[in-house]
């Protein structure tokens, strides 16, 4: 799947959350820049997930904390649809 139409999906679900800021950079850490707490990053992950098409284990969910990781985690999964 292209980059770019991933990052474009990616960005769609984050801009999509009512605690999301109308405006979110591809560099943007979802703690540090835009203050999610794990609930919010909870619900972020399976919406991700669901846009997808991917069922994201426990422990690749702890590593996608930036809108870039995101991004490569499901440009680069072979069932992301």
């Amino acid at each position: 799947m292209p980059e770019a139409a991933v990052t474009a999906r990616v960005l769609d679900v984050v801009q999509g959350l009512k605690w999301a800021p109308e405006s979110v950079a591809v560099d943007a850490h979802f703690v540090n820049d835009l203050e999610f707490d794990s609930l919010i990053q909870k619900d972020l992950i399976e919406k991700l997930g669901a846009e997808f098409c991917v069922s994201i284990p426990h422990k690749d969910a702890k590593g996608i904390v930036t809108v870039k990781a995101a991004v490569d985690f499901f440009a680069a999964h072979p069932k992301a649809r």
